[in-house]
């Protein structure tokens, strides 16, 4: 069947693509929580280049995955080009993990703290918005504004994908300027151009410094979620223009700039924000930065309804992978009712079945957790599948070097690379095995890895219902390519 093609992507829309989806809630509401958990400054600045470095690293694997492999619906079409033996279970599980938790659950995180930002300007503060709304109300509230945004979102994409890109392309630019702001206040703090009240947080670089190591777990990965998008690409890769030469430009710059403003922007909060404050930020951190640096008026009111829009284009970014994942599922057979998840609406020439089931999903994720811990919960229960099945990806770069050693590639990684990624990826899995600390006081980590284990494994019944009691069928259609969208000039 085909599918609609998105208008072609450019070298420059793919790199706002890129910053659009990894400059989210994370770098908006983790700096705090990583300062919590390990406690000194500069040893949460060290943990930012590292997961600069992991998120550059993953990054490049998927260049040469990508310009070797040149198809849309990301890791499913290395899966399936790697783990041939495995009757296609691999990339099942993928899709159905992407489908059914990592992407819904992405846009339900960043959809929620989106509408914090929306009370936090409503209101002023997080204070204020407590005393007049009471808690109870004021996170109904908070559930309601974020179930708006991914509404909005779907809807925009329903009515017309050209729409939707464009967006939140702009929305990307809009982001990259607001923390290239915060980057320049915090040297200007530092020069002292900017008059505020000193934190002297630097006079004490390693003072509170945490002795536990699976703090610096924790840390590690609330920063990885920060950077989580500079896959997106690949997840199009058959949607880019002379994809060979702009997905290697298009990334590398996208995860570059990404990194230096985020580095930078850590340095502006813990020289403008007092120590104590930061710790108890929670998801908040930049509207209290914003409080500090502006005023009431700007920095309380203003600013951070930049900011909840700044998390609605990352919703939008998030859907728009998670959509062709869905699309490409459901051609190569892995979901039930394939033909209702590839059918386009008759007029708009959309995919609204696909959108509708994300939608659907990510409701889900957002009216589920208890309401003290929505944010760390899907967070965690996100953790694992993503880094077993980026490890899972990279791994198969390696067996392809041994197994197809002279294929082209029109892009190679340093090996190097290739094993630090697989490093961290490991180190990130492991505490499921050996819980290292309390993930909450609710929900221990280790039932928090269990649920996200359980997610995964529940696709293996539905994996041999659909595949492998369907093998004839589906054998058919293996030299398909995954869901490519023809292009449609009255869409664009």
């Amino acid at each position: 069947m085909i599918v609609e093609r998105i208008p072609v992507l450019s070298a420059f829309e793919g790199f706002v693509m890129i910053i659009s989806q990894m400059i989210g809630s994370g770098i908006f509401s983790s700096p705090g929580q990583v300062l919590a958990l390990v406690g000194a400054p500069v040893l949460a600045i060290i943990l930012w280049i590292v997961g600069s470095l992991v998120s550059l690293c993953g990054s490049l694997s998927y260049i040469e995955l990508g310009t070797m492999i040149p198809k849309s619906g990301g890791e499913r079409a290395y899966l399936d080009s790697v783990y041939k033996n495995s009757r296609k279970l691999i990339p099942f599980l993928f899709c159905w993990t992407m489908i059914l938790c990592i992407r819904p659950g992405a846009a339900a995180v960043n959809s929620i703290v989106s509408s914090e930002y929306i009370l936090y300007s409503a209101f002023g503060s997080q204070e204020s918005k407590d005393k007049f709304l009471g808690i109870k109300w004021a996170e109904w509230m908070r559930r309601l504004l974020a179930f708006a945004v991914i509404s909005l979102v779907t809807l925009t994409y329903a009515i017309r994908v050209r729409l939707a890109i464009n967006i939140h392309i702009t929305i990307g630019m809009m982001k990259l300027l607001l923390l290239s702001m915060f980057s320049c206040c915090g040297l200007l703090v530092a020069v002292g151009l900017i008059d505020i009240p000193k934190t002297h947080v630097w006079s004490e670089p390693f003072r509170n410094t945490s002795p536990i190591f699976g703090n610096y777990v924790s840390a590690l990965y609330r920063i990885l979620w920060s950077f989580d998008g500079w896959g997106v690409l690949t997840f199009s890769v058959g949607d880019v223009d002379n994809a060979k030469k702009v997905l290697p430009r298009a990334a590398i710059t996208g995860v570059g700039v990404t990194s230096i403003l985020y580095i930078f922007t850590n340095i502006s909060y813990f020289s403008v924000i007092p120590y104590d404050v930061a710790v108890q930020s929670n998801d908040v951190i930049s509207a209290v930065y914003t409080r500090i640096i502006f005023g009431q008026i700007v920095g309380s009111r203003v600013l951070p309804i930049f900011l909840g829009l700044g998390l609605y284009g990352s919703v939008s970014a998030v859907t728009y992978s998670v959509t062709r994942i869905i699309l490409s599922a459901a051609e190569a057979g892995y979901l039930p009712y394939k033909d209702v998840f590839v059918k386009l609406h008759p007029t708009l020439r959309t995919p609204i079945n696909a959108l509708l089931l994300n939608w659907v999903i990510t409701s889900i994720y957002i009216f589920s957790p208890p309401s003290e811990q929505a944010f760390d919960i899907v967070t965690g229960i996100l953790r694992y599948p993503t880094w077993i099945f980026y490890g899972v990806a990279v791994f198969g770069l390696i067996c392809l070097r041994l197994r197809q050693p002279d294929a082209p590639r029109p892009f190679r990684v340093w090996p190097i690379a290739i094993f630090f990624f697989l490093l961290v990826c490991v180190l990130l899995i492991t505490p499921f095995v050996v819980p290292l600390s309390a993930h909450s006081d609710y929900i221990p980590d280790v039932w928090v890895g269990l649920i996200a284990l359980g997610i995964v494994l529940a696709g293996i019944p539905v994996w041999y219902l659909k595949v492998v009691r369907n093998a004839p069928q589906l054998s058919a259609k293996d030299s398909l390519e995954s869901v490519h969208v023809e292009s449609s000039e009255q869409n664009a």
